[in-house]
């Protein structure tokens, strides 16, 4: 399992993922007909609490949800053509943690299914640092320990998983 940093906020899908439903600071199950605008709104404002209240911008904002090559199906799907909204975020949110199938993998470069574009472009957007996967995520909790995720935790990723600074350079 893997440590998220705190201050945190995580958007679970509608829809049941293979994987857990995190709980973090700020929690949020994102209704199907959720729009991109109305999702990067909330976490806007979830980001301005912490800044007001503990003076340092959201740590990790995860985004949980079924994926596929350049689009995280939550809300109304996050897809190449929403990536510039999350503009509204710049210095508010350090990192964005994509927990999603897929997501970074690229199908057919320089189309809608570019994982790799949507990522760095998120990456520049949001002027925060990105990561995710390109392959199919599972969920196994270790049945001797836990059977569920704890608070402020996630699983962890299947291989391989890419990372992108603030100025969407793979690193």
């Amino acid at each position: 399992m893997i440590v998220v940093p705190f201050p945190h906020m995580v958007l679970n899908s509608h829809s049941d993922t293979l994987g857990e439903e995190y709980e973090m600071l700020f929690t949020w199950k994102v209704p199907k007909s959720t729009s991109v605008k109305q999702m990067v709104s909330r976490i806007r404002t979830n980001a301005k609490v912490c800044k007001k209240t503990m003076g340092t911008r959201l740590q990790t904002l995860i985004l949980n949800a079924h994926g596929e090559p350049g689009k995280i199906k939550l809300g109304q799907y996050i897809t190449r053509n929403d990536v510039r909204e999350f503009r509204r975020l710049r210095g508010l949110v350090k990192r964005i943690w994509i927990v999603a199938c897929e997501v970074a993998m690229i199908k057919k470069a320089g189309t809608i299914t570019d994982g790799n574009w949507f990522c760095y472009r998120l990456a520049q957007e949001a002027r925060a640092k990105v990561k995710a996967s390109g392959a199919v995520q599972y969920s196994y909790p270790n049945l001797y320990v836990v059977d569920f995720v704890p608070w402020g935790f996630i699983d962890d990723w299947e291989q391989p998983v890419y990372r992108w600074n603030r100025k969407g350079k793979r690193y």
